[in-house]
């Protein structure tokens, strides 16, 4: 992970600086974010606030819920939030050395899976189209197990996984664990993205555990206040990223996602 700080730096000196460590640039079609709410052409350079998602996130890393995730992270400050919204890190490796022996056993015995229920206005807003075809066709190419339940016009995806990876640092804990284990046990009612032990997929991951994960990680943590201008790089194969609540909707942070890193000549 690294920074770049220089108020002068704009969205096409961002996406200059990307051009030139990253590659194979990735847009969110199918994940979380809808694809028409990207700023440029070519679809891969997103905002990842606005004015009605200002919640905090758990640590994480990028889209660990499916097979295919970026290598790196940009993100870009326009506009830093007066109050709130830093971004916090930790360290996947160090996260993985120092959790109890008893949930590295578990994790590191049982894969994990986790599962999104889509229903008709979310799947055809995340992957812009109306064909289940070709949802059934996007899934395939991503290595995701894909359902369909008529009845609901519910898309249901299926992503099966370590929660650990094997990096050249070491095993990471690197994974969507926290903020899907987090958002359910919030929630009093059944909600749409679930993590499970492979296991034992009808019954949620026990509570102590997500909070022993939680408690070691924020240990770990440390936290970013933006400036405009700045430009921070991560290893999204080795450090988790989350943020706190954002008390300042006008804050305004872009993100790229660089699905290889470009060769030094």
């Amino acid at each position: 992970m690294f920074l770049i700080r220089n108020q002068s730096i704009d969205i096409a000196y961002f996406t200059k600086i990307t051009n030139t460590i990253g590659r194979d640039f990735m847009a969110y079609l199918g994940m979380t974010i809808s694809r028409s709410a990207a700023i440029d052409d070519a679809g891969t350079i997103f905002p990842v606030t606005n004015p009605e998602h200002v919640y905090a996130i758990p640590l994480h890393g990028e889209i660990y819920y499916m097979p295919h995730h970026p290598k790196l992270l940009f993100f870009y400050c326009q506009t830093p939030a007066e109050k709130g919204g830093k971004t916090t890190l930790c360290d996947a490796t160090t996260l993985w050395k120092v959790l109890p022996d008893e949930a590295r056993q578990r994790f590191g015995s049982t894969p994990i899976r986790y599962i999104r229920y889509q229903g008709p206005d979310t799947w055809r807003q995340l992957y812009r189209t109306e064909s289940l075809e070709t949802v059934r066709q996007i899934c395939m190419t991503n290595g995701v197990e894909f359902d369909y339940c008529s009845k609901s016009d519910t898309v249901i995806t299926r992503h099966t996984c370590s929660a650990v990876v094997e990096t050249c640092r070491g095993p990471a804990f690197i994974n969507n664990f926290l903020p899907f284990a987090e958002r359910e046990m919030a929630s009093p009612v059944p909600i749409a993205s679930v993590v499970r032990f492979a296991d034992d997929e009808q019954h949620p991951i026990p509570d102590e555990l997500v909070w022993t994960v939680r408690r070691v990680a924020e240990s770990l943590t440390v936290a970013h206040t933006w400036q405009h201008g700045d430009v921070m790089v991560i290893d999204n194969q080795t450090i988790l990223h989350g943020r706190t609540l954002i008390e300042d909707p006008n804050r305004r942070v872009l993100l790229r996602m660089a699905g290889s890193r470009r060769q030094r000549s």
